[in-house]
């Protein structure tokens, strides 16, 4: 019981759920930095802040990450399930 109680509070943590919801919550911070950061992508010539970030990095698009880890989940079910 207390490991899922603090579990619960971990993963709750600064947000509007929890044994201390809204206490710290900084949804609204969280919220105006993803505007904050799709707006300078786009001023920067990117359609989002994925694609962005993907410029400096060796995925050259979002689909291909989302591929590589399709495909590692579907590789590592199997050992997890061992």
């Amino acid at each position: 019981e207390l490991r899922k109680e603090v579990y619960e509070a971990y993963v709750t943590r600064a947000s509007d759920r929890g044994p201390n919801a809204g206490k710290w919550d900084n949804s609204e911070i969280i919220t105006e930095q993803l505007k904050l950061r799709h707006e300078i992508s786009r001023m920067l010539g990117f359609n989002t802040y994925s694609e962005k970030s993907l410029a400096t990095k060796m995925a050259e698009t979002p689909d291909q990450v989302l591929g590589f880890l399709n495909d590692l989940a579907t590789r590592a079910k199997p050992q997890g399930e061992r």
